[in-house]
C-alpha cells in the first residue's frame, strides 16, 4: 500500500481519494456496515473478487483494514489520503451485488428508493436516504474515517444523484406539509 500511495510522489499530486464505502459495504471492519465480502450466502462472481476479500480478511486481522492502512501510508509519503463514499449506488440482485450491496440492502428491500408511485420494494435500486437507518449508517462511517484521522471525505453522489424517490417516509411527510399523496407529483417536480 506504501508503494501504491509512493507512486504518487514528484508527480505533483498531493491528494488521493481512497474509495472507503461502496453501497453498504467497506474495506475496514465496521461497526455500521458490512466488511466487504462478508454476507454468509455471497456466492462469489469471480476468483478476482474472492482473492480480493482474502486479501481484505488478512488485512483486517493483521492491521487496521485496508482504509486505515491507505491513510498511513499516505501519511508517511505526504500526499493527503481522502475517504471517497459511493453514497448511493446499488449493485441490484446480481452476483457483484452480493459482494458489494451489503446485507442490509438484502434484508430491508423497504429502505430502497421507490422511482415511480407503484414500485415494488424488492427492486435494483439504491438504500434511500428518506430512512433515518440509512442515514444513520452513513453518518456512523463518517464517524468512523474521522476516527481514523482522515482529513476530507467526498460524498460521491455524481452517477446517481437520486437519494430519496416515493419512499414512505418521505410520502408521509410530504402529505402532513401539502395535505396532498405525493405519489401524484412527478419524481422531477
Amino acid at each position: 500500500l506504501s508503494e501504491q500511495i509512493l507512486r504518487f510522489q514528484g508527480r505533483g499530486v498531493t491528494q488521493v481519494d481512497w474509495c472507503s464505502l461502496v453501497s453498504d459495504t467497506v474495506s475496514y471492519p465496521s461497526d455500521w456496515v458490512d466488511f466487504y465480502g462478508t454476507d454468509p450466502s455471497l456466492t462469489w462472481p469471480g476468483e478476482g473478487y474472492r482473492r480480493a476479500h482474502r486479501h481484505y480478511q488478512w488485512l483486517a486481522a493483521n492491521t487496521a483494514g485496508l482504509f486505515p492502512e491507505v491513510l498511513a501510508a499516505g501519511r508517511s509519503n505526504g500526499v493527503t489520503v481522502g475517504g471517497s463514499l459511493r453514497m448511493n449506488v446499488s449493485y441490484g440482485h446480481h452476483p457483484f451485488g452480493r459482494v458489494m450491496n451489503g446485507k442490509f440492502w438484502f434484508d430491508h428491500p423497504s429502505c430502497r428508493l421507490k422511482m415511480r408511485p407503484d414500485e415494488e420494494d424488492d427492486n435494483e435500486n439504491s438504500l434511500s436516504f428518506a430512512f433515518p437507518e440509512v442515514r444513520a449508517r452513513r453518518v456512523g462511517v463518517l464517524r468512523e474515517l474521522a476516527e481514523f484521522g482522515c482529513p476530507e471525505v467526498n460524498l460521491d453522489f455524481c452517477r446517481y444523484p437520486r437519494i430519496m424517490g416515493y419512499d414512505q417516509p418521505l410520502l408521509g411527510l410530504f402529505t402532513e406539509r401539502h395535505g396532498c399523496d405525493g405519489r401524484a407529483v412527478e419524481i422531477d417536480d
